[in-house]
């Protein structure tokens, strides 16, 4: 497969399973994961994760590529990483359901993971993780589709992105074998 994996190549592939998380969910679950414990087995995260999940060889190629892409993304120099979200084709009430879904399963991913150390984590750690469980349930709200909710939308995708490398940052301080100290 070339290029990256994208919200509806995944959507394609998930639509159908029973019981399957949808590709937001499921990405957010990866990065908590491995925000919490460093690096999964790239073959078995699906089912350490999603054990009822039986992905057919397409969908099995497809996770091994998302879950290259996003530890490379999280562990990277480049600030590259990037939530899997719907594109902007699609209406903002969308995109922000997909976000709750996103920050759920981010915060499923903490606790499989065994989100050890979050009591050390800084301030702005602490008041990111408050955040992300807010955010959990923002497909709660009404919107209107309207410019301010599009630039609303588009804080809140920055804010998400930002606030978990700074997360991967601290909590791979805490990792034996992660160099000392954490970045604040």
């Amino acid at each position: 497969m070339r290029g990256s994996v994208t919200f509806e190549q995944m959507e394609e592939h998930l639509d159908g399973r029973g019981g399957a998380p949808g590709p937001a969910e499921s990405h957010g679950a990866l990065c908590g994961a491995l925000c919490s414990l460093g690096s999964l087995d790239g073959r078995g995260w699906v089912r350490r994760l999603f054990p009822e999940l039986e992905p057919g060889e397409a969908l099995q190629e497809l996770l091994r590529q998302l879950y290259a892409e996003t530890l490379a993304g999280l562990k990277g120099d480049d600030l590259r990483f990037s939530p899997l979200l719907p594109d902007e084709s699609r209406p903002v009430a969308q995109r922000i359901e997909a976000l709750g879904q996103w920050c759920h399963g981010f915060l499923f991913g903490l606790s499989h993971g065994g989100a050890r150390r979050l009591e050390r984590l800084s301030a702005d750690g602490q008041e990111f993780l408050h955040d992300v469980t807010e955010m959990s349930s923002v497909a709660s709200y009404q919107l209107e589709e309207s410019e301010q909710d599009e630039r609303s939308y588009t804080e809140l995708v920055e804010y998400l992105r930002t606030g978990v490398l700074l997360l991967e940052a601290e909590l791979a301080g805490g990792r034996p074998g992660a160099p000392e100290g954490t970045l604040h």
